[in-house]
Formats: structure tokens, sequence, C-alpha cells
């Protein structure tokens, strides 16, 4: 029996061993094959004329892991997959994607990306391609305004442009109220910057009653230099607004736009107990000199009665947002013309009896040269309806607005 027990213990240990070396075996097997997927790339950025490219961007595509080149143009990045692919990057350069299976060193050279440089530039003295560009020149395209769920064009405008800051200074998301600066605040005064449409000295209203679907371009001039022609009322910037035109020699092009969706309003914050508001008060008052005005007795009785439920949620409301447009444009020999109409309408996301706005726009274009003598006409006719919230400047916006405007370029 005892000789029995010994043999069985023998071969248990011997199960053991073989379990056990089996896991090592197939570990280091694992880390052999991470490690023979994972490697270290090199290489280097020029030009066409074989010149460093210093600060262009090498990333693993679809990824996070990335470099830029040095001062030589020389880059070089770890763990990328045996079977990835770098993308290559760099302003005014076409984008290249090189496959990195089978290589470690790489000689990347970037070509020009001509489109974008002739690419034409509206300044406050004419027009201009994006390479004879001096100064500090922005330019948006009308792509930027495409599929984009925006009220007006402010808001259309907002992360389009760098340095251009657009801050909507309401909690109504129908408020067209905003606050536009470029490269921040210059002044104590206003820092609003000058608004230009189709060479019209504008505002902000007038913008914001443009349907941004007739925008062909937006220029923003962020310095002196650019916008020196406009003289101290440039002093904040400029907005130039272009609109769309017909085209010589172009048969009838009839367009149709229709957007729908859904406005959700979230409040990002959650509101603290009633009682540790109160202590919170107290903290504020006493740190600025003052006395406090809830005593131990209130904030106990606050935290016994408990608090009721926050009113934000009973006041908001989903809004359905719709924007329709409609569009004909075309031209002959010595003419090109535009007619285009919108309406864009949206209830408030706060509850109450139709509050809400609806916007009709109609704009016409119309250019003919005769000889030498060119002739044009631009036509827009705006109106109107809001109806909000008693209050002007609070958390609520409102009053009842209809306001209808006609305009002759």
């Amino acid at each position: 029996m005892k000789n029995l027990f010994n043999k069985n213990f023998r071969l248990l240990n011997l199960e053991k061993f073989i379990v056990r070396t089996l896991l090592l075996i197939t570990c280091l097997s694992f880390s052999s094959i991470v490690m023979a997927q994972n490697k270290t790339v090199t290489g280097k950025v020029t030009d066409k004329n074989d010149e460093a490219i210093i600060g262009a961007s090498v990333f693993v595509e679809n990824s996070t892991n990335g470099t830029v080149t040095d001062i030589d143009g020389n880059f070089t990045l770890k763990n990328v997959p045996s079977n990835g692919t770098l993308k290559v990057s760099y302003i005014g350069y076409k984008v290249q994607f090189i496959s990195v299976k089978g290589h470690t060193n790489f000689a990347i050279k970037l070509l020009e990306n001509s489109e974008m440089l002739d690419e034409i530039v509206v300044i406050g003295y004419g027009t201009t391609t994006k390479k004879n560009v001096i100064g500090a020149v922005d330019q948006v395209s009308a792509k930027a305004f495409a599929d984009r769920p925006s009220s007006n064009v402010t808001q259309a405008l907002q992360g389009a442009s760098a340095n251009l800051v657009i801050q909507q200074k309401s909690f109504n998301p129908l408020n067209d109220n905003t606050s536009i600066n470029i490269r921040g605040v210059s002044t104590m005064g206003a820092n609003t910057p000058l608004i230009v449409i189709d060479g019209l000295i504008s505002d902000v209203g007038a913008m914001n009653s443009l349907n941004p679907n007739d925008i062909s371009s937006v220029s923003v001039l962020k310095d002196a230099g650019s916008a020196a022609i406009y003289g101290s009322r440039s002093a904040n910037g400029v907005i130039l607004i272009s609109t769309k035109s017909g085209n010589k020699n172009q048969t009838p092009t009839v367009k149709f736009n229709a957007m729908l969706g859904v406005q959700d309003p979230h409040v990002l914050f959650s509101a603290v107990h009633g009682w540790q508001n109160a202590i919170l008060r107290n903290e504020a008052l006493v740190n600025g000199g003052s006395t406090p005005i809830y005593t131990s007795e209130n904030i106990k009785a606050m935290y016994d009665n408990g608090d009721c439920k926050p009113f934000i949620d009973q006041i908001l409301q989903s809004a359905v947002q719709q924007n329709y447009s409609a569009s004909v444009e075309g031209g002959s020999n010595n003419t090109t013309y535009l007619m285009s109409a919108n309406y864009f309408g949206q209830p408030s996301n706060y509850v109450g009896p139709n509050y809400g706005v609806s916007r009709y726009n109609f704009r016409m274009n119309l250019t003919t040269e005769v000889g030498r003598l060119k002739l044009s006409s631009n036509m827009m006719y705006t109106r109107s309806n809001i109806k909000t919230h008693t209050g002007d400047d609070g958390f609520f916006n409102g009053g009842l607005y209809t306001c209808s405007s006609l305009l002759l370029l």
C-alpha cells in the first residue's frame, strides 16, 4: 500500500512538472510573438528639393502613436506593428501613406499640394491665391457649413477657424446674442470684429440673418496688415463673407437641401443639496468679509427636511429643428444669376406655448456685363418670428419679436 502511494505521488509530481513546463513554453512563445509584431522604425522626411521638413507629423494609421520630425527631418517611432501603415503629413503638402512591412528605415519625400496653394482667398483688396497671401488670413469654405445643424451663421462658424472665439451669452439656444472676437479680448470696450458682407459693412445681426447655405466663403483677417484697407474700424479684425452666385455659360441648375433633427439639451452640472449650498454661501460671504446669512439651525432644518427636485429638468424639452433650402442658378455669356429661398424653424428648448423661432430668407444675385461695364444687383429679404420667455438679459430671454428686412446692394 505504501509503495502504491509513493508511486501515485511521483506520477502526480511528474504531471505537475509537465503542466508547468508547457505553460512556461506557451508564455515564452506568446511573448516572442508579441515582440515580433511591434518594431521601431526610423526615417527622414524631405521635400522635392531634398530639403528637410521640420515638424512633419508621422503617425501609425488609425492610432494615436506618432511623432514629429526634428530639425534635420529625422524621426524615430516605436511600437509600430509589422504590418502597419505610416501616415506622413505637413501643411501645404500631400498626405502620404507608407507600408512598414519588411522595412525599418524610410526616406520619405512629400509633394506640394498645388490645389491647396492655388485656392482663391478673399481679402480686403480683392482676391488672391493662398500661396501669395501675406498676413494672417484664414479661409472658411462652404464645406464647413454643409450639414451642420446650426440655426445661424455665428453658430456655424464656431470651431471653423483658429483664433476666432465665439461664445453664446445666453442659456437660450435660440438667442443670437453672442460674443465674437479674434485672437482674444483686445480692449475694455467692444471687441467685435468688423463684418463685411459682399463688400457692404454690416453687423452680427445682419450676418445671422443670412442663410448659411448661401455663403460661398468666409475670410477672417486677423492682423493689421491684411485688414488695413478698412482703417480703424478693423482694429478687432475683419470677417469677410462672400455669397454664392451663378457661373457664366451654366445651364439652369436646381438644388434642394433638407435637414431635420432634434436638439436635446443636456445640463452638464448637477445641483448640490440645499444644506450644502447654504454652507458654501456662508463660506463665500465670510471670505468676502460679510456676515453669514444661514445659521446652524437653518442648515440643520434643510438637512432634515430634504431637497425638492431640481427645477431645471422641468423646464427643458427636446426640440425638432427643420431647415429647408432651394436655389436656382445659371448664366449666359455675359449674365449670371442665382435665386435662393430658405426656411428655418425650431421650437424652443424651454417648455411653453408656441415658444420658438421661424426664419424666412429669399436672396437674388444678378450680374450683367455690357462691354467694359459690369452691373451687379444683390437683393435679400429676411423675416424672423421669435417667441421666448419674458426678460432679455438673464436666464430666460424673450418676448415676441417679428422682424422683416429688405436689403438691396
